[in-house]
């Protein structure tokens, strides 16, 4: 049986935040995003592969959800009110509670320096839009896979200590 899905939308003008139910051990995205279709699709999309989605609306929203929730991975759209994505990425990536948090950017595909701002500001994946379901799944699969395999040591021989002296 499919886990039930937990959204929690999160609006500039209401950062409060309060998960709607437990996560049951699903990872928590967090994707912020200005267009309210944009963060329907995307948030559907999460759920459907079986993460636990927080939305928000702005970078000050997105901030307070970061603060209070803590998510696994976080989704930026470059085109933020308040801060722009690039800046809200550079702001995490420099926080010591937050830096190894994966950032994945969204940014114009015809707007060739979009991808390598991306870079400067530290972001662990730059997506061009419009945006691919699949391919968007994978890059938060990808960059949540080495958490994966911290949580479970024992899932492979890779994380064991090769010298215990």
């Amino acid at each position: 049986m499919k886990p039930e899905s937990t959204t929690l939308w999160v609006m500039g003008s209401n950062p409060q935040v309060t998960p709607d139910g437990p996560s049951e051990g699903r990872p928590r995205v967090l994707y912020a995003g200005a267009k309210e279709s944009q963060r329907s699709a995307v948030t559907e999309w999460l759920q459907s592969a079986g993460y636990e989605t927080v939305s928000a609306d702005d970078s000050i929203a997105a901030l307070a959800s970061l603060a209070q929730l803590l998510p696994a991975a976080v989704i930026l759209e470059a085109r933020l009110p308040g801060l722009d994505g690039f800046r809200l990425c550079a702001l995490i990536k420099s926080h010591a509670s937050y830096g190894e948090v994966p950032v994945i950017l969204l940014g114009a595909q015809d707007n060739p320096y979009d991808g390598a701002e991306a870079k400067v500001v530290d972001a662990d994946e730059f997506l061009a839009e419009p945006i691919r379901a699949d391919a968007l799944i994978a890059t938060v699969g990808r960059l949540l896979a080495p958490q994966a395999s911290e949580a479970r040591p024992e899932a492979d021989g890779m994380n064991r200590d090769v010298d215990k002296r």
